[in-house]
């Protein structure tokens, strides 16, 4: 007679029921179904995925909104030095009045230096992150998705140096030859304008990129979330479930000690 039987079943009952019940308050702990490759290897492989692609989308929305603050920064002194050139349009016309004496010329001459100066020092401060956006040409990337597409999901802005958009000419600018004067300004006013243009469209670009990101993060942890966190309901009902039957099975690994012990007296 094999007296150990029952209670040998008993008890691998009762460990793989307490190890089931470890499993679900380790996870109604964590509040994940998935916290190791033990619990699903190939969910735990598709969450990490995920994982790194929300990250990315987070990253590359404050990638575009550094994007569109360099944009509002260049438009920023942009705006000033079309202020200053306005200005300085309507001097030079001004200057072509007839009546005006050589005096009032000169006074026009002295703001219109000073106009000259001023566009100058806008052109040499206006920087970000301490990147001067007026004094060279260039263009900085920004990376605006997962990072899995590589440059298709890349937007350029790009710099003007303005230094060479006419500048050197309104240095030597003599508002009394109106025609030549007012045709420099306006060449400096067309790219300055021409800029300011295409900073809007980017900075509407960049806007719609942060859209898109935002809800597409929205969607990759509504799906990571599915596949990763746990069903409170179903995992708290399981748990109540695990813990009567842990209770049930200690109950019966008694009662078998108990039989076991009574046998073993009538063999005696």
């Amino acid at each position: 007679m094999n007296i150990n039987s029952p209670k040998s079943v008993t008890n691998s009952v009762l460990q793989n029921t307490m190890a089931a019940q470890d499993k679900r308050m380790e996870q109604l702990a964590s509040g994940r179904r998935v916290n190791s490759a033990a619990d699903d290897a190939a969910a735990l492989q598709i969450i990490e995925r995920m994982n790194a692609e929300a990250t990315a989308y987070q990253r590359s929305v404050r990638n575009a909104f550094d994007g569109i603050s360099l944009l509002q920064t260049a438009e920023g002194g942009m705006q000033q030095i079309q202020t200053d050139l306005q200005r300085m349009r309507e001097l030079t016309v001004q200057a072509g009045n007839g009546i005006l004496t050589n005096a009032d010329r000169q006074a026009i001459e002295q703001e219109v230096s000073g106009l000259r100066d001023n566009i100058n020092r806008t052109i040499n401060t206006t920087n970000f992150g301490g990147i001067n956006l007026f004094n060279q040409d260039s263009e900085r990337g920004f990376l605006v998705g997962s990072g899995r597409g590589g440059e298709e999901q890349r937007m350029t802005v790009r710099s003007v140096d303005l230094r060479d958009a006419g500048l050197d000419a309104l240095d030597t600018l003599d508002v009394s030859d109106s025609s030549n004067a007012i045709q420099s300004i306006d060449s400096m006013l067309s790219t300055v304008s021409g800029l300011r243009g295409e900073y809007g469209a980017q900075q509407n670009a960049f806007s719609s990129a942060i859209s898109n990101l935002t809800q597409t993060d929205v969607n990759v942890q509504a799906a990571r979330s599915r596949i990763a966190d746990l069903d409170y309901a179903q995992a708290t009902a399981d748990s109540t479930r695990l813990g009567i039957l842990e209770q049930a099975n200690i109950a019966l690994r008694g009662q078998a000690n108990v039989n076991a012990g009574q046998v073993l007296n009538l063999l005696g």
